[in-house]
């Protein structure tokens, strides 16, 4: 309505709809684009963390920029009504859009502010910094202290500085980008906010999707109790809606992506690499960071739809997918689990133990002690990862349950 006022003099209603309409095609080619730009990164990533600050949110990237102040009032956040927003000179003033008409770049291909840097990166002192657990101990000698970014050391002197380094990688940095770009795009174009805010979605949903096909698929037990019920539902349903299932349907015009396959520079069998575990976490705990950040984002995604009726893919999104994300840590790690310790095994020494009571032992069976051991060399190894990647006491806390829970179904089944 703003455009043909602007240069009708009038409101056109068929000038609206036509506007629309070429904004909705022109997304549409864009999002299949940038959909294929990640299927690239997610197939090439190394799940290596990528050294950026301690204190990073997706608001320090410049695709961010303009839109910080809004982001970071939550008081303004809660309470401008919708309508409101929608006569403010941040969604119509039509100057915006006007320069971008009277050149040949697209608002897409426009610089964004260099005067503003981006300071994301992690300096000498922070990369230095070893990661220590919550419960570690305040001084760490300087023989741990290790460049996950270089892989050497660097300093002698001790450390008192925790930090709690977030989990991103090149992959996770690509996704907030074009979600900046996309809410820079819902400004303008607002009456395609809500296409725009679900295709920002099925970033997520694609991003979670190959990280329980990529990390969790291979592990060797046949519980079901590691997927929580909203987690299975979740990946079924995103499997539905984005994945193709190999044929073509021509009837079919939603936009799905084939299934996608984890780089070759990623090595999930080897037992003197953890079974990957450290790629693993990366990849897991990458994507609870992305959820955080979209969660930061909630409130001004909602101001973006003006109808409450349209906002039921919202809440669906952060009441399931995201709030699913930390349920991926189970059947993850516990791939890592069960091919460190070997049921098959212990379960063979528990048959060839005499159950009949003659005598008492003087000494536990075998199968007690090749526990005791895969258990103490599993601490080790753990131990040891934490000087290469941080290892939070949730992500601890998770892997030690699986092992009890591993061990607890190892030990039913083979009395």
């Amino acid at each position: 309505m703003e455009a043909s006022e602007e240069f009708c003099g009038k409101k056109l209603e068929i000038l609206q709809q036509s506007m629309k309409e070429q904004c909705s095609l022109y997304f549409s080619q864009y999002h299949a684009s940038r959909l294929d730009e990640l299927c690239i990164f997610l197939e090439h990533d190394g799940w290596e963390l990528c050294p950026v600050k301690s204190t990073f949110t997706a608001t320090q990237l410049q695709e961010f920029k303009s839109l910080e102040s809004v982001l970071n009032d939550s008081e303004l956040l809660v309470s401008t009504n919708t309508t409101s927003i929608k006569n403010k000179d941040i969604w119509t003033n039509f100057e915006n859009f006007r320069k971008y008409l009277e050149s040949d770049l697209s608002f897409l291909d426009a610089k964004f502010d260099n005067t503003k840097d981006e300071d994301i990166l992690a300096t000498i002192d922070e990369k230095t910094v070893d990661y220590i657990s919550e419960d570690s101990e305040d001084e760490i000698n300087h023989d741990s202290i290790i460049n996950y970014a270089f892989h050497r050391l660097y300093t002698k002197k001790k450390i008192k500085t925790r930090l709690a380094v977030p989990m991103v990688t090149n992959t996770t940095l690509n996704v907030l980008r074009v979600c900046g770009r996309y809410l820079q795009m819902s400004k303008l174009l607002t009456s395609i906010a809500v296409t725009v805010i679900q295709s920002m979605i099925q970033f997520f949903e694609l991003y979670l999707y190959c990280i329980n096909l990529f990390f969790s698929s291979d592990f060797n037990i046949t519980s079901k109790s590691v997927y929580t019920s909203k987690l299975r539902l979740t990946l079924t349903r995103i499997e539905k809606n984005l994945i193709r299932d190999g044929t073509i349907n021509m009837d079919d015009e939603t936009l799905k992506v084939r299934r996608l396959n984890l780089s070759s520079v990623v090595d999930l069998h080897r037992d003197d690499n953890f079974f990957g575990l450290a790629e693993r976490v990366v990849g897991v705990e990458s994507l609870i960071f992305l959820g955080q950040q979209y969660d930061n984002l909630q409130s001004y995604l909602r101001r973006l739809i003006s109808e409450n009726s349209e906002k039921g893919f919202l809440d669906q999104f952060y009441t399931e997918t995201v709030r699913s994300a930390v349920d991926l840590r189970k059947p993850v790690y516990m791939a890592v689990v069960s091919k460190y310790f070997k049921d098959t095994n212990i379960i063979t020494l528990m048959n060839r133990v005499n159950w009949e009571i003659k005598d008492v032992m003087s000494q536990h069976s075998s199968y007690i002690d090749v526990l005791h051991h895969d258990i103490e060399a599993f601490a080790r190894s753990l131990n040891n990862l934490t000087r290469l990647i941080p290892i939070t006491t949730d992500v601890k806390f998770a892997l030690w349950d699986n092992v009890a829970h591993l061990i607890t179904h190892t030990l039913v089944e083979g009395f």
